[in-house]
């Protein structure tokens, strides 16, 4: 299997593309990238992504596959 190059940058913020239902978030909210992880057998990667509420207070931390998170800033 070729491994894709992630089209996300660490620190960038994401918006997922389904919901989370284990973490409570919903498709649309917002993260940041804070680490790639590799599959550990060649299946897909992941983020590990931080999620803020609107005063900047982490909510949680979870790693999610690359497919479920879009740039939301136009990379």
């Amino acid at each position: 299997m070729r491994k894709e190059k992630p089209t996300v940058e660490l620190y960038q913020q994401v918006a997922l593309r389904r919901d989370v239902p284990q973490e409570n978030l919903r498709k649309g909210d917002v993260a940041t990238v804070v680490e790639l992880v590799p599959h550990s057998s060649g299946g897909p990667q992941g983020w590990v992504i931080e999620v803020f509420d609107a005063v900047g207070q982490s909510i949680t931390v979870t790693a999610v596959s690359v497919d479920n998170v879009e740039a939301v800033d136009g990379k």
